[in-house]
């Protein structure tokens, strides 16, 4: 369970309503933004608070650059969804809007399955059903995207291809009184951004020279010399910088950044070259200085051969390997040429299906990072090997149906188990070994029919989320250790004993109903 942080950093916010797009198109769409290196905000959690928009969320939308709204038929019954989209029109500089299978007259008059009253939202005030109209009228006067049907992934790569070179747009630095500039010049913007076939080097330096002209006469004079150009003449310029490079581990350096690490920490990066022996930080500066590197590398990919490269020798001594995002990747390497491995992303593989054996070998492994693995049907045994495993991150893995029958052979190490979204029916009863595990995610596993009766051993837990569990009517006694405890089960029956429960501080319930008499003991119940 990681603090939400940095909310102002956004690139993109998306704006959906989770229950008609989040597992299919927004979840393409989302990994294809990361892909291009878009850092993009996707509520994956559920960050609201009580009855109120969440804070954190606020922070996302005012801080992104710019928001893609998804208008799908069920939209209009989250109540959050019309919120986000008001405050986004009140501080997004720019909106994307996709009409997803959907007429766009029901968005622009309210109609169908867009309809605001009060008769479907009878505890809002007038003028919140007011905003929320002229919210819908307004996004529904602007041109966006109208998809009723065919081939999704093209809708993803043209959504995606206007929003990288929106946000690559050059920027006017400098202009005081920009408003009737941008309106003349922001097309022209869009076509220099074209022409240099979306390479940031170009895009960095033709952005510093027009910045400093601002006559739009300028700027067209630009765009003509750049249309006479072959896009092989600016790989060639481009070249020239690459050719005067000090020495060969420099020009690798510089191909790794351009080609593979795109995206990635800095910290991730640093890690690999250091065990490849390049002494990078010296010469990252010495590229950096070149304008032939930038060293904030989030959201990237790994795309290079797997055999060829994870069989090579300077592998060896590797600690982190990211591998998030490779979409075509269906079966992981062998991870035998990485022992000595501490952490592994391979979130955002979403047609990841396997895991290799291999895995087990890797006994200094911390960390696993599997969310988004939407075809992930399995995990093999040999995971349970992995002594020093701490977290273990399964959001949204939704093919996953269960967990090795010996996951308990962990309880020496894993810390933290991530199981949300995912299509879990049941936990084993080896769950109860872990005892080290202080937080357990089984937020919206919407399968589950049960818990084991073993839960009540695990002395270290300190958290657990059993929100959105829709076939859950008993819960057996649960670990006297807990502090924080969340429910959101409608199914629920029968409240859990919780007279042991003297360390919890926090008890978060909502959308169930349980008998007066339980009730009741919850009362009586001094600890809270």
């Amino acid at each position: 369970m990681e603090p939400h942080v940095g909310f102002s950093s956004y690139d993109v916010f998306i704006n959906f309503r989770g229950e008609d797009t989040r597992n299919k198109f927004v979840g393409h769409l989302h990994g294809a933004l990361k892909y291009r290196g878009i850092h993009a905000f996707i509520d994956s959690k559920g960050l609201w608070k009580g009855d109120d928009i969440g804070l954190d969320l606020l922070r996302a939308i005012e801080g992104s650059k710019l928001s893609i709204a998804i208008f799908s038929e069920r939209y209009a019954e989250s109540k959050w969804c019309l919120w986000d989209l008001a405050h986004i029109l009140e501080y997004s500089q720019i909106i994307f809007p996709i009409f997803f299978k959907i007429k766009t007259s029901d968005v622009k008059n309210q109609t169908g399955s867009f309809e605001i009253s009060p008769q479907r939202y009878g505890n809002e005030v007038p003028e919140t059903l007011r905003r929320w109209k002229d919210s819908l009228r307004a996004i529904g006067d602007k041109n966006g995207w109208v998809f009723e049907d065919g081939d999704e992934s093209e809708l993803v790569r043209s959504v995606v291809q206007n929003a990288w070179i929106r946000l690559n747009m050059i920027p006017l630095i400098g202009v005081k009184h920009p408003i009737g500039l941008e309106a003349r010049i922001d097309s022209l913007s869009i076509d220099i951004a074209r022409t240099t076939g979306g390479l940031p080097l170009p895009l960095e330096v033709l952005g510093s020279g027009l910045s400093i002209k601002k006559d739009k006469e300028v700027w067209k004079s630009m765009h003509h010399i750049l249309e006479q150009i072959p896009h092989n003449n600016v790989y060639g310029k481009l070249k020239i910088s690459y050719d005067n490079l000090q020495d060969d581990i420099e020009k690798a350096m510089f191909l790794d950044a351009a080609c593979f690490f795109i995206g990635w920490e800095e910290e991730t990066v640093i890690s690999i070259w250091e065990a490849c022996g390049f002494e990078p930080k010296y010469r990252i500066e010495v590229l950096n200085r070149k304008s032939l590197l930038k060293t904030d590398l989030r959201y990237g990919l790994f795309r290079k051969a797997w055999n060829n490269g994870l069989e090579n020798k300077m592998f060896q001594q590797l600690k982190i390997l990211k591998l998030s995002c490779c979409f075509p990747l269906s079966e992981s390497p062998n991870f035998s040429c990485v022992p000595h491995l501490e952490r592994l992303y391979l979130d955002d593989c979403s047609y990841l299906i396997s895991l290799d054996e291999s895995i087990g070998g890797l006994q200094q492994l911390a960390y696993l990072n599997l969310g988004w693995c939407y075809s992930l049907k399995t995990l093999p045994n040999s995971v349970c090997r992995l002594s020093s495993l701490e977290k273990l991150i399964l959001t949204h893995c939704t093919s996953l149906n269960e967990l090795p029958g010996s996951i308990g052979d962990l309880k020496e190490s894993l810390v933290e188990l991530s199981l949300d979204r995912t299509n879990i029916k049941a936990l084993s009863n080896s769950v109860g070994l872990l005892k080290k595990l202080e937080v357990l995610d089984l937020s919206l596993c919407h399968g589950l029919v049960g818990l084991p009766r073993s839960l009540e051993n695990m002395t270290s837990l300190r958290y657990i989320d059993l929100s959105g569990r829709d076939k859950l009517p008993y819960i057996s006694m649960l670990p006297s250790s807990l502090i924080e405890l969340r429910f959101r089960c409608k199914s629920l029956v029968s409240f859990p004993d919780m007279r042991n429960m003297r360390k919890l501080q926090l008890l978060c319930l909502k959308d169930f109903c349980v008998k007066g008499e339980a009730v009741q003991r919850i009362q009586e119940d001094n600890s809270l």
